[in-house]
């Protein structure tokens, strides 16, 4: 996608300053001031006033500008990430994670950023490895570097129950690369820190295929896919002991990753997914008459073999 592509027209306001009623030129030119950032760190936050501030902080050591995206909080997050000096981008409303994220790529297109670093504001990322990040897509050329739990020689120090979701979930994401995309897997596609370069910031920022909501992450990386961009991984540490890592409920969570799964397929082979459509119903109404027996835990086990097996079939068509 060529640096001319008009940014798609939701307003960003970045301090307080509307852009979304300026020219794509004016908004790069109002707001590249000083130098283009050569890395610019975007956070996306919703109620974090406890812990942003130090993120902030931290990641200013690495970077040369930070972006907090406070997506409609009701506690101080704004007022915290302001005094540790980072811009903030403010909805005005909660629209979820994914909008998030495209208030990020849209303001680092606007920055005409060189690397794009995307962190949590909760704490569990260590800002420490921004330059590990940066330093892999300097010396890979790879569109967007993540950062992996499994890419370590020890195993990563994570809750079991959060280890197997994130198997069953990583699993299902290879599988869909491959079979939509012939695109190789990634070891974790649910870390949310990550680097991004000029060209795919461009995509992104441009691009009407990320949702709003948690599955947000994953359409990122169907996006690389289509785009043909190469992915690079960096091992990472992710800290489980911050207070509120994690207000997300876990099966909802999941049915939503795997919700953006099957709709990033659909969208580029219909007739794969309306096939496994009709494949996940026949398997669906053997989970209900399971239920009986086995016991309200049968959706949970029944699910992700569901998906698989539809993968799977999906795996086996062509042409489509």
């Amino acid at each position: 996608m060529s640096k001319d592509a008009s940014v798609p027209e939701q307003e960003l306001s970045v301090d307080g300053v509307a852009a979304g009623d300026r020219s794509e030129s004016d908004q790069r030119s109002d707001q590249a001031q000083s130098t283009s950032p050569g890395v610019l760190v975007g956070i996306p936050a919703y109620n974090e006033a406890a812990t942003v501030g130090d993120v902030v902080t931290a990641a200013r050591k690495h970077a040369d500008e930070v972006l907090v995206v406070d997506d409609g909080s009701d506690d101080e997050t704004v007022e915290q990430a302001k005094q540790a000096g980072a811009r903030v981008a403010p909805h005005e409303q909660n629209e979820g994670y994914g909008a998030s994220l495209g208030t990020i790529f849209r303001y680092a297109y606007v920055r005409d950023a060189e690397h794009l670093v995307l962190l949590d504001a909760d704490g569990q990322h260590d800002e420490d490895d921004i330059p590990d990040l940066v330093r892999a897509q300097q010396e890979t050329g790879a569109q967007v570097v993540i950062g992996s739990r499994f890419e370590g020689t020890q195993p990563p120090d994570m809750p079991a129950y959060r280890r197997f979701g994130l198997a069953v979930i990583n699993l299902l994401v290879g599988l869909g690369l491959r079979v939509g995309y012939s695109y190789p897997s990634v070891s974790d596609t649910q870390c949310g820190f990550r680097t991004y370069d000029s060209e795919a910031i461009t995509a992104l920022a441009n691009t009407a295929d990320i949702g709003s909501g948690m599955g947000a992450s994953l359409d990122v990386l169907f996006t690389a896919a289509q785009e043909g961009y190469d992915v690079a991984e960096v091992p990472t540490e992710v800290d489980y002991d911050v207070d509120d890592a994690s207000t997300r409920h876990p099966v909802r969570h999941g049915v939503d990753l795997i919700l953006s799964l099957f709709l990033a397929v659909a969208r580029d082979r219909p007739v794969r997914a309306g096939l496994v459509t009709a494949f996940a119903l026949v398997l669906g109404g053997g989970s209900v008459l399971t239920l009986g027996v086995v016991g309200v835990v049968a959706p949970y086990i029944l699910l992700p073999v569901v998906v698989v097996l539809s993968l799977l079939v999906m795996s086996s068509l062509s042409g489509s």
